[in-house]
Formats: C-alpha cells, structure tokens, sequence
C-alpha cells in the first residue's frame, strides 16, 4: 500500500522490491500507473479492493504491507470520499498553506497536529469535510472507523528513534546510490512539478536542486530531514487511527510471538 510505487517511473524513489527480492510472491499496486496521470486515493481504493476480492475468491489471504496510512485506512474502512466541486476547492485559493493549517488548527487541531502545513490538498480535504458536514474531519474518521470493511489483524512496526534514524540514513544514502537523481530529473520531464505524483518525499526536493536555486548537499539533508518528520507524524497518525499490535522491529521476539498469533490467526481465516 504505497502512494508512490504504484507509478512505473519512480522505483528508486520508492524503494520497490526488485522481482528476485519478491521471493515468489506475487505483489500487486506496483508499476500500475504513470506519473503524467496520477491517481486519487479513490483510485488506488477501488484498485486494491478488487485485488483484494479477486484473492479471496481464491481462498488465498491478501496482505496489505506499506506506509501510507490514508491509503490503508481507506482500503480497510468504509471510507467516504468527498465529492467535492471544483468550487467548493476553488474558495481557498486565497488562502496561503500557513493559513490554510491555522483555521484547521481552529476547527480540527488533531488533524492539524498530524497534517503537514505544506500538504495543501489534505488540509482542503480536512476544512472541506468541517464545512459541508458540520463534522470535524476527526469526528468523521471516528464515524468511519466503526465500519470495518475486512475482518483484518493489524500490526504497527515501530521502534527505538535513533535506531529508526540511522535506518532513514541508511535507505536515503543507498537511494542516492542506486540513481534516485537520475531517476527524478527523468521523471520531471514526463510531468509538472505541480501534479501529486511528484510531491513524495525524495522527489520534490529536486526541484530546486534542478532549478539551481539549492546545492546537492542541501537537497539530501532535505531530504532526509523531511523523512525523519514524516516518520514522526506517520506514528502519530497510526496511533490515532488503528487499533493495531505495534511490535518493536528489533525485539525477536516480539516478532516470533506475532508470527505465531498470525498463524493462529490464518487457522481460524480459513476455517
């Protein structure tokens, strides 16, 4: 469940499982679509749900693995997507990303809190749900929450920070490594900087890189400094939104002991 491996053009960026490190399993949601015609949420939903079905119906169990928590959650819940105009989108044009999050602060300050300013079509989404429902967008995921689509056994991976840190690091080097500018300096010319498939963290940054107005040294701590602050607000959002088992990622056996509860828990899937 990746926002950004599902575009064919972005491998490195999202560090995709090579087809050898796939050990034989097929993996859906990867290579699906282009960057020139980026998908909505709605999009990737409907995608997955049929995966999803189309697995069952083979008495075959779907394993949902990734990070993008909205994603995740739309695909497990019965989640309502707005339908909103382009009028109702249009009214907060005026408004700058900084004070876009101050009145999301004043009507939703738990979204707020784990909403980057700087993510303007989340925001939009939040202040949106607050205008049309009289809901805040909190109140709706609690709303939605209740309505399970799949009988799911959730786990959360977390860890030590500095631990989390050093992995960052590492992942961002070997990216870097592996052709990551490249790969994004090609990617830009297939399509706008404006359009949401190039907003994911390892790409975005290039373009001032690319426009020379950031050296290189400034654009790879950019970037490895967002992904440390978009680590901390995934943990927050997964705290808020799942009631999942979070297991320590270095704790053995915290992860033998979830392996056993999953096979458990399969027995009882196939009865």
């Amino acid at each position: 469940v990746d926002s950004v491996g599902i575009y064919r053009q972005l491998s490195i960026a999202s560090a995709k499982l090579l087809p050898a490190q796939q050990q034989g399993v097929v993996h859906h949601g990867i290579d699906v679509a282009d960057i020139s015609s980026p998908w909505t949420v709605k999009e990737f939903v409907d995608y997955a749900r049929q995966k999803i079905d189309e697995i069952q119906q083979r008495n075959k169990l779907p394993i949902l693995v990734g990070g993008s928590g909205l994603y995740l959650k739309a695909i497990l819940y019965d989640y309502e997507f707005e339908k909103e105009s382009e009028a109702a989108e249009g009214m907060w044009d005026i408004y700058t990303n900084a004070q876009l999050h101050a009145l999301l602060m004043e009507v939703d300050p738990k979204q707020a809190a784990i909403i980057h300013p700087n993510n303007r079509k989340r925001v939009i989404r939040a202040l949106t749900i607050a205008k049309q429902h009289k809901l805040t967008k909190s109140e709706m995921n609690a709303k939605q929450k209740q309505a399970l689509r799949y009988d799911a056994l959730i786990f959360v991976l977390d860890g030590d920070r500095k631990l989390l840190h050093e992995r960052i690091e590492k992942r961002v080097n070997a990216m870097l490594a592996q052709g990551l500018q490249t790969e994004v300096k090609g990617a830009s010319q297939m399509a706008s900087w404006s359009q949401s498939s190039m907003a994911a963290i390892g790409v975005k940054e290039w373009q001032a890189y690319f426009n020379e107005t950031a050296t290189l040294e400034t654009t790879i701590e950019t970037i490895k400094t967002k992904t440390r602050q978009f680590s901390k607000r995934q943990r927050t959002w997964f705290k808020l939104q799942f009631d999942g088992i979070w297991l320590d990622f270095n704790d053995s056996e915290a992860l033998e002991a979830a392996k056993q509860r999953i096979k458990s828990w399969i027995v009882n899937f196939q009865e």
